[in-house]
C-alpha cells in the first residue's frame, strides 16, 4: 500500500511539472516590487479586425497592475517571467510571439517592466527559437541576469529557414546589457 501511495505521489508530481518551453499563459510574479506575488493571465479575446489578427490582453490578480493591450500580426506563444532582471525588486514579464506560425521554428520575446504604474520595454525584442532541433534553448537561457549585467543571447536577424519552415541557417549572438544602479 506505501508502495502505491508513492508511486501515486511521483505521477501527480510528475503531471505537475512544466516542460521547460511548454506554452504558459498563466505566471505568478511580484511584477509591482510590493513583495507580494501577484499572478499574470494571457487572455486570447475574440476579435479581428483589418489591421491585425490577433488581439490578447495579460491581466493581473493586483487590479492596481494595468493590463497589457497585445494586437498583433503574429500569434502569442506563450508568457514568462524573468525575474528581477534589472535590479529593482520587481520581476519582468516576457511576451513570446509565434513568427513563423506553422512550426514555432522562429519566436520574438519582447520584455516587459512594471515601473511609475505603466509597462514599458526592458531591452529591444529579441529573435529565439523554442521548438526547432539544434537551434532551440529553453526559454530561461535566453535571458540571464549576472552581477551587474543582463547577458541575453539572439539569433541574427538574417536567419533563413527551409521550404517547411525549419531554421536552416542561424547563429546564436551574446549580447549584454550593463545594469544601472538601482537606489532606494
Amino acid at each position: 500500500m506505501k508502495a502505491l501511495l508513492i508511486f501515486i505521489s511521483i505521477l501527480f508530481f510528475n503531471s505537475c511539472q512544466k516542460n521547460n518551453n511548454e506554452k504558459s499563459n498563466l505566471i505568478e510574479g511580484d511584477f509591482n516590487g510590493d513583495g507580494i506575488t501577484e499572478t499574470a493571465k494571457l487572455i486570447k479575446l475574440d476579435k479581428e479586425s483589418k489591421d491585425f489578427k490577433y488581439y490578447y490582453e495579460i491581466i493581473f490578480s493586483n487590479k492596481e497592475i494595468k493590463k497589457i493591450n497585445i494586437s498583433s500580426q503574429s500569434d502569442v506563444y506563450g508568457i514568462n517571467n524573468e525575474n528581477d532582471l534589472n535590479n529593482d525588486n520587481s520581476d519582468e514579464l516576457s511576451i513570446i510571439f509565434n513568427d513563423r506560425l506553422e512550426n514555432n521554428c522562429v519566436n520574438t520575446m519582447f520584455i516587459r517592466k512594471f515601473e511609475n504604474g505603466k509597462w514599458s520595454f526592458l531591452i529591444d525584442p529579441i529573435t529565439i527559437s523554442l521548438e526547432c532541433g539544434k537551434f532551440k534553448l529553453d526559454i530561461q537561457d535566453y535571458v540571464i541576469k549576472e552581477n551587474d549585467h543582463i547577458k541575453f543571447f539572439s539569433y541574427e536577424s538574417n536567419l533563413t529557414t527551409d521550404k517547411s519552415g525549419k531554421i536552416d541557417n542561424a547563429s546564436l549572438q551574446e549580447k549584454i546589457i550593463r545594469l544601472k544602479q538601482v537606489l532606494f
